[in-house]
């Protein structure tokens, strides 16, 4: 009888009550409902019950913006400091037109922020395709990015749809120029001035033109012309300056560089130390290594746009 006894409970305990499933050793170290691997343990331990995962994120996130140092300073914004840009904007806001368009790229651009230029500047273009003075401003902005080449289209095409505004002519000129190509540059100078006589502008890019070509003595009369229509245009200064020294009249040019011309000495009073060379002999230095580069020499001369000093 005890044998019998004993079998029965063997059985019992290796299959299970018979209203049960049967039982195996999984079930014995795995709690039913449950992965048999919980990842984040850690996480979950140090975190409330209630709290759910997306708080618990936001959390660490607000913590770890905490740890960060401090920002040196706050970038200024264009848009909300120059009052200016701020009214432009305003406006093309309220009448989007190209001339809307083209007056926030011109502040843009004077600002130096070209990109932003740029882009209004093709708005403008989208909106009116024959605007002459959109297609000259993009010109610009590609000859200061250091692309002249790609600004060539724009700028015929300006002259094309505007060929009585000088402006259009002038900015032809500075990126033939800013190519190696002074001689077609000078042309469109000599347009210009055809255009506008008095153009002190145009003046001194003649002068730059003729530099570049080796022809101070040409150069010199319109230097002193565009000094004397704009003693506060700072680049025929100092074109005028290479023009004196480049004629050998270092003495001379001496005082324009340095800016301490004085009245009566027959040349202009300088505004400003000239930026493009530090000493005359710095300038005949660079004069004389010019003069041994038949073309595409760096250029000591400075142009000027219509709206720029």
């Amino acid at each position: 009888m005890r044998p019998i006894v004993l079998f029965l409970l063997t059985a019992l305990a290796v299959g299970g009550c018979a209203t049960h499933r049967p039982t195996s050793i999984a079930d014995q170290f795995v709690r039913r409902g449950e992965p048999s691997v919980r990842l984040g343990d850690g996480a979950d331990r140090d975190r409330p019950a209630e709290e759910s995962l997306a708080t618990f994120i936001e959390k660490v996130r607000q913590l770890s913006m905490a740890m960060r140092p401090a920002p040196a300073g706050t970038a200024t914004i264009v848009e909300t400091s120059n009052r200016e840009l701020a009214e432009a904007l305003a406006r093309e806001a309220a009448h989007p037109t190209a001339e809307t368009h083209r007056t926030v790229g011109e502040i843009y651009a004077r600002l130096g922020v070209l990109d932003l230029a740029y882009g209004r500047f093709a708005l403008a273009i989208k909106t009116d395709g024959r605007d002459a003075a959109a297609y000259d401003q993009m010109a610009r902005v590609w000859r200061d990015w250091g692309f002249p080449n790609l600004g060539l289209g724009d700028a015929y095409r300006a002259v094309y749809y505007a060929p009585r505004s000088p402006s259009a002519s002038n900015t032809l000129g500075t990126l033939l120029q800013a190519l190696g190509q002074p001689a077609p540059a000078l042309n469109a100078y000599r347009r210009t001035l055809a255009l506008e006589p008095d153009a002190a502008y145009a003046l001194n890019n003649v002068c730059s033109a003729l530099l570049d070509m080796q022809k101070p003595d040409e150069a010199l009369a319109a230097c002193q012309r565009a000094v004397q229509l704009d003693p506060t245009l700072l680049v025929a200064q100092r074109n005028l300056a290479a023009v004196v020294a480049a004629r050998a009249d270092f003495p001379g040019a001496r005082p324009v560089v340095s800016g301490q011309t004085s009245v009566g000495s027959g040349l202009p009073p300088a505004v400003a130390p000239a930026p493009v060379v530090h000493s005359v002999d710095e300038l005949a230095a660079r004069l004389a290594t010019d003069r041994s580069r038949p073309t595409g020499h760096a250029r000591t001369s400075v142009t000027a746009d219509s709206d720029r000093r």
